[in-house]
């Protein structure tokens, strides 16, 4: 390869051009021009293609990681309210992962529902949620919930400890959820 002294495009400089170059489509999308770039510059850009790719993967596995220790340090009200949802044989997902290429989320409780691709999400919330910058970021969740077409419900601690069987009621007026089948209830469908 030739070595020309030429102005990098990436980075502005003039350096050795060491016929590295970067194609480009032109308006017409038939011919492709080539614009050449220093070493450090390509080099940065692989990278950096590189990164973004594993970092989605990445950010998969640590928030699934994160969510299995968030479920190891449930607050009391959450795990009085995931016992009384097995109880009665209601399928959700406990410290449920929503992932998305800007924001990650995690829901204290998913509940899939019948007809509806996104189900219900449902928010225990402790008392350090009636701070004013709390209660921001909570806003900003339900919107981005929202938005992925998932229900939202919001409950304190005192009402799931003060009235378990309201919220209970609350998260089924939402809809039809999936329950839970017995071995009993599967064996008397065959016959």
């Amino acid at each position: 390869m030739k070595k020309m002294k030429k102005k990098c495009i990436e980075c502005g400089k003039i350096k050795d051009i060491k016929g590295f170059g970067v194609k480009k489509k032109s308006t017409n999308g038939q011919s492709e021009e080539r614009y050449d770039v220093c070493i450090s510059c390509y080099i940065l850009k692989k990278k950096t293609k590189e990164v973004q790719k594993s970092k989605s993967n990445n950010n998969k596995q640590i928030l699934k990681k994160y969510s299995k220790d968030l479920r190891k340090r449930a607050t009391a009200a959450e795990k009085c309210l995931k016992a009384e949802l097995l109880r009665l044989g209601i399928i959700h997902e406990f410290q449920y992962p929503i992932l998305d290429s800007n924001h990650k989320y995690i829901a204290d409780f998913h509940i899939p529902l019948k007809g509806r691709k996104n189900g219900l999400v449902v928010e225990v919330d402790g008392k350090y949620h009636n701070d004013e910058d709390t209660s921001y970021k909570d806003g900003n969740r339900d919107v981005y919930f929202k938005l992925r077409r998932f229900l939202v419900l919001r409950v304190t601690n005192e009402d799931v400890y003060n009235n378990l069987n309201e919220v209970i009621e609350r998260i089924l007026t939402y809809g039809t959820v999936k329950k839970r089948t017995s071995f009993k209830e599967k064996e008397s469908k065959k016959k």
